[in-house]
């Protein structure tokens, strides 16, 4: 799970500069891509590596300075958030005419990745206690991450607040394991 606070640091680190953000372009192509961006340490530490692929963007200045990443046309099957889709459907994309973004499309992906990192049936390692608070916390997750409108998705700081609770609570469940396995 501290690989999961890791990416969410890194994130919190790119959305959070004193004159705007960064996005990670290079997530696109799913979370395998998205987490090759990192160096794993020794001790399992995930740190922000590749770099190359990380527009400016703000969109608080006037007139907000967005960004896209690259200059084709991206399917519902890339890893993408909707405002990433060509929004004239039935017309040729255009790069010209493609609006550009903010940070809010990496908010998109956030769940999936952390889903990735965890790998499957990691909840399954706790007890059922832990299962539904796992299963709530992600539902929650992706009710607020991945709304269509990218204004009404949740900022990075929120996410991490919320992730940091789960793990909180998976330690709580874990020492409570540990003190019972003590007393039999």
């Amino acid at each position: 799970m501290q690989a999961c606070l890791d990416l969410l640091k890194a994130f919190k680190h790119l959305h959070k500069g004193p004159k705007g953000s960064h996005i990670m372009c290079d997530a696109k192509e799913g979370p395998k891509k998205l987490l090759s961006q990192f160096v794993v340490t020794d001790n399992l530490r995930l740190l922000l590596n590749d770099m190359d692929a990380v527009p400016f963007v703000n969109s608080t200045a006037q007139p907000p300075v967005l960004a896209k990443c690259g200059h084709r046309q991206f399917s519902e099957e890339d890893f993408v958030a909707p405002e990433q889709l060509w929004p004239y459907h039935g017309e040729p994309f255009n790069d010209h005419r493609m609006p550009g973004y903010d940070e809010k499309c990496d908010i998109w992906r956030i769940p999936d990745t952390l889903l990735t990192l965890l790998g499957l049936g990691f909840s399954q390692k706790f007890r059922p206690g832990f299962q539904v608070v796992f299963k709530g916390t992600f539902e929650w997750l992706y009710q607020i991450c991945q709304q269509k409108d990218s204004e009404r998705r949740a900022d990075i700081n929120s996410v991490y607040k919320v992730f940091n609770g789960l793990v909180t609570t998976a330690k709580d469940f874990i020492k409570e394991e540990e003190e019972e396995a003590q007393d039999f």
